[in-house]
């Protein structure tokens, strides 16, 4: 596979796709785990212990480098979908296929671009060089796959000789969501093997603790769960205060745009648009290429901490000004009139054989500035 690079807009000290740690040791790498239970029983999670153990292994070298960190995800595999090549590209060929008498293949995989997720590693490896990780919270994990890879890649960067070696076993991870029906028995063995506790989501209040916000911090969040414009918003507003810094799933992904337009707010693309908006730029980072050349797919965005030490916005009041519900897809289509534009087409057979029939399909959208939906003008509403 011929990768392009990573479209990651960002101030992390990057040079040549290689960050350097200063909390990650090759002389106190953790125990690797046994994935010998995972091949007996010919099941898929080994392939995601076989990706742990690399990660466990590898150079600290190795664990800077984003051509590494893709391959340990290409090879330890994607979700099988039905959407396949349009929705993968030429990864499609990473994806999980079921074998043996484990049919369950949809609880197994990685939900996730390399092409994006490896960047991503970097990234969260170049915040850890500066303050280790040593707490991770997933909201939204499915097979809770991508959950364990991050939680053992985090683990590298745990320690820091100069002052205890032992501070890797000091790290933990929650996997939270409305329910674990998803999550193979055997991914819970190895959650356990690295300090990765399941959530519901209504307990993760009790799972963070008392004390106070400062003293219960997670060193990193990432947020995947309902992708409504209010389902995510209201994750980050609530998480926000007690997460140092946070990761966005699906910022640019056509499906979720597609299903929460209108009254859904436009989803995550939507809510990612308008907390750039009110965020410092050095304070954020996408990443957003990919092997698909169907549509836009998936896309992690990155927030690392302000001045208070959380990943709260720097411009409340611009955040606030987006508004919710179809008021917030008014204001993300008065900045994106175009994207918008397409994603309603999509619902208009008028539209849409205009569309097809048209010889400047590249521009059509950005072309036409008057168009028309089951007979109707669509209008969009000014930006906050």
């Amino acid at each position: 596979v011929v990768s392009r690079p990573s479209s990651c807009t960002c101030t992390l000290p990057a040079r040549a796709g290689v960050h350097t740690y200063m909390t990650c040791s090759d002389s106190a790498r953790p125990a690797t785990v046994d994935c010998t239970r995972y091949i007996q029983h010919d099941s898929v999670v080994a392939h995601l212990c076989a990706g742990v153990v690399r990660i466990q292994s590898a150079r600290c070298a190795e664990l800077s480098e984003v051509a590494f960190l893709q391959s340990v995800i290409e090879h330890v595999g994607l979700t099988k979908d039905k959407r396949a090549e349009w929705l993968y590209g030429s990864a499609a060929q990473f994806m999980i296929k079921s074998t043996g008498s484990d049919k369950r293949y949809m609880r197994g995989g990685l939900w996730q671009e390399p092409l994006q997720l490896a960047p991503a590693l970097a990234a969260i490896g170049a915040l850890a060089a500066k303050e280790p990780i040593r707490s991770y919270v997933e909201v939204g994990v499915f097979s809770a796959w991508t959950c364990v890879l991050v939680s053992a890649y985090l683990r590298r960067f745990a320690v820091d000789d100069s002052i205890d070696a032992t501070r890797a076993a000091t790290f933990r991870a929650a996997a939270v969501d409305i329910d674990s029906t998803h999550i193979a028995r055997e991914t819970h063995t190895l959650m356990r093997e690295l300090n990765v506790s399941f959530v519901p989501r209504k307990s993760l209040s009790a799972w963070l603790g008392g004390g106070t916000r400062r003293e219960r911090r997670v060193g990193l969040c990432f947020i995947d769960g309902d992708h409504s414009y209010d389902g995510v918003r209201n994750d980050y507003e609530e998480m926000a205060p007690d997460c140092r810094s946070m990761l966005f799933h699906d910022i640019q992904d056509t499906t979720t745009l597609l299903i929460q337009r209108q009254g859904g707010g436009g989803g995550v693309p939507s809510f990612w648009r308008q907390l750039t908006r009110s965020i410092r730029p050095a304070r954020l980072a996408s990443f957003t290429s990919q092997h698909s050349t169907a549509a836009k797919q998936f896309g992690i965005g990155l927030v690392t901490h302000g001045k208070g030490g959380t990943a709260e916005p720097d411009d409340a009041d611009a955040f606030d000004a987006w508004g919710r519900g179809l008021v917030a897809w008014t204001s993300f289509c008065a900045l994106e009139p175009a994207l918008c534009r397409e994603t309603e087409c999509r619902f208009s057979r008028r539209c849409h054989r205009a569309w097809i029939k048209s010889p400047n399909r590249g521009t059509f959208f950005t072309d036409n500035e008057t168009w028309y939906s089951k007979g109707r003008p669509l209008t969009y509403g000014v930006a906050p």
